[in-house]
């Protein structure tokens, strides 16, 4: 699961930090650097995306169900 950006003076890449939280890494790929680690949510991630610009990322997590 990653999200890569498409627009080209702002690469970023964006995957999960943790398999076990909702933590995700941003690397800017441009300069081979890690940006922010971001504790998006409580369960692991689902899905990642950013905009067109790379200004915003969208994330979403595993539901998780309590019995």
């Amino acid at each position: 699961l990653c999200a890569l950006s498409t627009n080209h003076s702002s690469s970023y890449l964006a995957y999960p930090g943790s398999v076990l939280s909702g933590d995700i890494i941003v690397h800017d790929t441009n300069n081979l650097s890690t940006v922010a680690m971001i504790p998006a949510h409580d369960s692991p991630l689902a899905a990642l995306a950013f905009n067109a610009s790379a200004t915003k990322l969208a994330s979403a997590s595993e539901r998780v169900r309590q019995t």
